[in-house]
């Protein structure tokens, strides 16, 4: 009956219009008919997409048949509007969408183990190539993996996911995300109106990141951030911040700020400082310059990160940039955020002396002379230029504080460093972690900042600064036809529009 599903599916709807489960699926009715026609075609390519509709009561059948995720935002949606009007519907409704999804998980794992003969859901397996193999193959096994993220990020609160899906030994986990941490933190995000979820995000957070130090994985929590943190429009506000704007503007700001404060500080932020990079290059596309709460929120995000950034960058000497691998390594990350920066800050165009332009100019200025040092040897290393005496307060000034003075304290306590190895020194446990290692980097320094003057001398603001920092840089980006300008100012649509 699978290839049927599309028709099921229509009929559904058709019959059940106003079923709360089934709202908002992303089919429209024919024009003629008035009624839904949906395609084989459309139907396998948007199954994934129907994680944003609304079922009062299907039945079980129906949840087999239907695809599952279709309804699993909706549930929720309708399970926490019960919670907030009457505890016992709440229940009630609990108890009847557990039993479908239990339903719906039996399925998925029946199914598996069809496709998958030789596979017994009881009987470990030892090889891990074994494992990866089928990690990696079959587009059922990565449609289920996308299930189980969204049940992870819609329905903990209704119903434990079955251990099957979450057990490498029985089940094949995801291989840049094998605990699904992309799903848990997309599920924070959801609540983030309430000011007690921030701390529990957070302590999720520096488990996980002390997680990935321990076990070598720190490759993986760079994908897992980008994935968590990309892909939808940035309205956040205060009162409500999105998933992403709490990242950027309190707990990686708090990262960053312990870089260099803490001895270990730069192995936990390194990965976020990576991601932090990539976030922001997917950002344009989640940008709307037309729209005043996008251009708040985003211009809030990038001032702060900037900011952090500068802090950060004030507790370390210059003169010891250079000589350590680790500072020249972190000290390009941050470069290679700015450079992702002055783009956004040009697109959404706030005012010309924004205090996030005259953070950019001081690291940019900063980093130019660092240049000139590297060709130079004689050429003075000075100091990062100071910013003005009273910065603009931080957005979750609450979150981003409690997040240092607890991040200070486990670094200070229980990170301790043993002829050369760090570990994680806990009263019952002792852990080795596997810091990142970085080579000579003076080189890719230097290929990064010439990006970043490159980058500077393009944006409207900045051109000025470049010109009296590297002339020949300027005249390349401004006189041989590299410059590209947005049109008028701001520019209207997702991600800008440049000439």
């Amino acid at each position: 009956m699978l290839k049927f599903q599309n028709e099921y599916t229509a009929t559904l709807l058709n019959c059940d219009p106003t079923n709360p489960i089934l709202a908002n699926l992303p089919f429209v009715r024919d024009e003629l008919s008035g009624e839904f026609k949906i395609t084989l075609t459309d139907f396998r390519a948007r199954r994934l997409s129907l994680i944003s509709s609304k079922s009062l009561h299907p039945t079980v059948s129906e949840i087999r048949l239907t695809p599952p995720i279709a309804i699993l935002a909706n549930m929720r949606e309708n399970y926490e509007g019960a919670h907030h009007d009457s505890a016992r519907r709440a229940l009630a409704l609990r108890l009847e969408y557990s039993e479908m999804l239990k339903s719906m998980m039996r399925s998925m794992k029946e199914i598996y183990q069809v496709l998958y003969p030789h596979t017994d859901a009881h009987i470990i397996l030892t090889s891990q190539q074994e494992i990866h193999a089928k990690s990696t193959s079959g587009a059922y096994v990565e449609f289920v993996q996308q299930v189980v993220e969204y049940l992870q990020q819609h329905s903990i609160d209704i119903v434990t996911i079955d251990r099957f899906f979450t057990d490498e030994s029985m089940f094949p986990l995801p291989s840049a995300d094998p605990t699904y941490v992309v799903g848990r933190l997309k599920n924070y995000g959801l609540k983030l109106s309430h000011q007690r979820m921030h701390t529990q995000l957070t302590s999720f957070f520096q488990s996980v990141c002390e997680r990935a130090a321990i076990d070598g994985q720190q490759e993986y929590l760079v994908h897992q951030l980008t994935a968590a943190l990309s892909g939808e429009l940035e309205v956040g506000t205060v009162q409500k911040p999105s998933l992403r704007s709490l990242f950027m503007e309190a707990i990686f700001p708090a990262y960053i700020e312990c870089t260099f404060t803490s001895p270990a500080g730069w192995i936990l932020s390194a990965p976020l400082l990576q991601a932090t990079e990539k976030i922001l290059a997917k950002l344009r596309l989640d940008v709307d310059s037309t729209l005043d709460a996008c251009v708040q929120a985003v211009t809030s995000m990038l001032t702060t990160l900037l900011n952090s950034i500068h802090a950060s960058l004030s507790a370390l000497p210059t003169p010891d940039i250079l000589p350590s691998s680790i500072n020249t390594a972190i000290y390009t990350l941050f470069l290679k955020i700015l450079i992702r920066t002055i783009p956004l800050l040009d697109t959404i165009s706030p005012a010309p002396h924004h205090p996030a332009y005259e953070t950019a100019k001081s690291i940019t200025t900063h980093a130019a002379l660092i240049l000139q040092h590297i060709s130079n040897p004689t050429v003075p290393l000075l100091p990062l230029p100071p910013l003005a005496p009273s910065p603009p307060p931080t957005p979750h000034i609450s979150t981003k504080s409690a997040t240092i003075a607890t991040l200070t304290k486990t670094l200070r306590t229980e990170w301790k460093m043993h002829n050369g190895i760090w570990y994680v020194a806990r009263p019952t446990s002792r852990r080795e972690v596997l810091a990142p290692r970085f080579g000579a980097g003076g080189e890719e320094l230097g290929r990064v900042v010439e990006g970043l003057l490159r980058v500077a001398a393009r944006s409207e603001w900045l051109e000025g600064l470049v010109m009296g920092l590297d002339l020949r840089v300027w005249r390349g980006e401004n006189m041989g036809g590299g410059r590209r300008r947005c049109i008028g100012g701001r520019v209207g649509g997702i991600g800008g529009v440049f000439v």
